[in-house]
């Protein structure tokens, strides 16, 4: 492992080690406050948190921690001793299948925040019914088209320097319906998410409060991530090969 290589690494475990202990000790916080403050957007911020962490573990295995493996490393024989065949499918189909639930969430996490805001008393108690039904069926609508990945046979090579996933699906194929829904989900939480913050700013001192501002706030920023993350996907779908395809591939699991 040379020398950048290793920074970048330690860069991404150091930023990631410190956003999982944030995430573990604000569900932490929420459920020991949980009967005082409950909330259909702590609810969903839990049941999206646990599905992003569990998304960082898979990615940095298949996409993260290989590229930095050699045949002679300590950790390669996680890579070379890899023969079951599902589960090489299977890392492959999650990579796409939680991009398009991270998006989707989103987008309901800003649905969530928009509705109660403007209608509190029947949005709020609809979110708490139903929002871990419909969160569930977002997680298992991308399998309409992630199924395919099971299809054909992902393959672990080792290319002289460090370890492969060799997925068989070409690129563009693999993003063919994920980058249109990626950007309608984009444009939609940020729509709804400036229509939420406009709408806040109506509303008296006290009601404002009330009204969780920094929620909208967080849920804005995630959007505006969510863009740029689209933005990658599209550039990287249309160079495929040379440097830049090369740089996205290591930027886009940050």
């Amino acid at each position: 492992m040379d020398l950048s290589t290793g920074a970048k690494l330690f860069i991404s475990l150091l930023y990631s080690v410190f956003l999982i202990f944030l995430y573990l000790f604000t569900f932490f916080v929420i459920i020991r406050h949980w009967k005082t403050e409950k909330s259909s957007f702590f609810l969903m911020y839990i049941l999206e948190g646990v599905m992003n962490i569990c998304t960082y573990f898979m990615v940095f295995y298949s996409k993260k921690l290989n590229t930095v493996t050699c045949d002679t490393c300590p950790l390669a024989f996680i890579y070379r001793d890899m023969n079951i065949d599902f589960l090489k499918n299977f890392l492959t189909c999650m990579s796409y299948h939680m991009a398009y639930v991270q998006y989707l969430n989103t987008s309901l996490i800003s649905t969530n925040r928009n509705t109660v805001l403007r209608y509190w008393q029947r949005g709020e108690p609809f979110w708490k019914k139903f929002a871990l039904p419909i969160m569930m069926i977002a997680f298992l609508l991308p399998f309409i088209d992630t199924h395919r990945h099971f299809l054909l046979q992902t393959e672990i090579t080792y290319n002289g320097e460090n370890y492969e996933f060799a997925e068989p699906m070409p690129l563009e194929d693999c993003f063919k319906y994920l980058n249109p829904t990626m950007i309608f989900c984009s444009a939609y939480s940020v729509g709804m998410n400036i229509g939420s913050r406009m709408y806040l700013r109506k509303l008296t001192t006290h009601v404002r409060s009330k009204a969780s501002t920094n929620f909208i706030v967080i849920t804005l920023f995630t959007s505006i991530a969510q863009v740029l993350g689209c933005f990658l996907s599209i550039i990287r779908v249309a160079w495929p090969t040379g440097p830049i395809a090369r740089l996205l591939a290591e930027c886009l699991p940050f």
